[in-house]
């Protein structure tokens, strides 16, 4: 079952990658409204975003799909944080996971970046883990 699904998170960053690039005035929005970082890292942080995701997909392309498949556990750890924070908090922004495409209300952003985790974290565990032990 997993080893069709496992190519799911990074299909997923690619596309949210490229409908963010559409869209980048809006998730700098997303990132103000959030209150995690000061207004002026906006412009920064979301181009950190699409490049950190596009470095996955790059990464998965070229045949690295380890460090594709941990970068992309680390992202969408990220962002299941920040729908956890908007939970909490109340922030009532959309979240702008996939741009213009389409706005993914809190609890079901939240349940997307878990799912995804899951799917990374599983696809991760498929590799031999070497060491230098005795």
């Amino acid at each position: 079952m997993l080893k069709g699904l496992r190519h799911v998170p990074i299909v997923l960053l690619a596309i949210a990658a490229l409908a963010k690039i559409s869209s980048i005035k809006q998730l700098q929005g997303v990132i103000v409204a959030s209150g995690l970082l000061p207004t002026t890292w906006a412009p920064l942080m979301s181009y950190g975003v699409i490049a950190s995701e596009a470095a996955c997909v790059v990464s998965w392309v070229v045949g690295f799909h380890r460090g594709s498949y941990a970068g992309a556990f680390v992202l969408y750890s990220t962002f299941a944080a920040f729908h956890c924070w908007d939970l909490i908090h109340g922030i009532g922004v959309p979240c702008n996971c996939f741009g213009i495409l389409y706005k993914i209300p809190t609890p079901l952003g939240l349940g997307l970046a878990l799912a995804m985790m899951l799917i990374s974290a599983a696809s991760l565990s498929r590799f031999e883990v070497k060491t230098n032990a005795y």
